[in-house]
C-alpha cells in the first residue's frame, strides 16, 4: 500500500466517519456518503496535504479512491 493512499484513505475517512480500513480502492465516494459540498472540502483537504491543484475537469472525474490516488501520483510526478 503506498503512502499517498494511506493519506488519502485517512482523509476520507476523516470526511465520511467510517474507519480508514473499511476503505478500499475501488470504493465509490458518493457511496460512503460524500455529497457536494463534502467533496468539495475533501478535495480542498487533498489539495493542501499535497500542494497540488485539481482542476474542475479533475474533480467531475473522481469517482472512487483509486481515482484521487491515482491523480495525486500523476500531479506528484509532474511536481519532480
Amino acid at each position: 500500500m503506498s503512502k499517498i493512499f494511506t493519506v488519502v484513505r485517512n482523509i476520507v475517512a476523516e470526511r465520511s466517519g467510517i474507519t480508514p480500513k473499511s476503505l478500499e480502492g475501488c470504493t465509490n465516494l458518493e457511496a460512503v456518503g460524500l455529497d457536494g459540498m463534502d467533496m468539495s472540502e475533501l478535495i480542498m483537504a487533498i489539495e493542501d496535504e499535497f500542494d497540488i491543484e485539481i482542476s474542475d475537469d479533475e474533480y467531475n472525474a473522481i469517482g472512487t479512491l483509486d481515482d484521487i490516488v491515482e491523480l495525486v501520483k500523476k500531479k506528484e510526478k509532474r511536481k519532480s
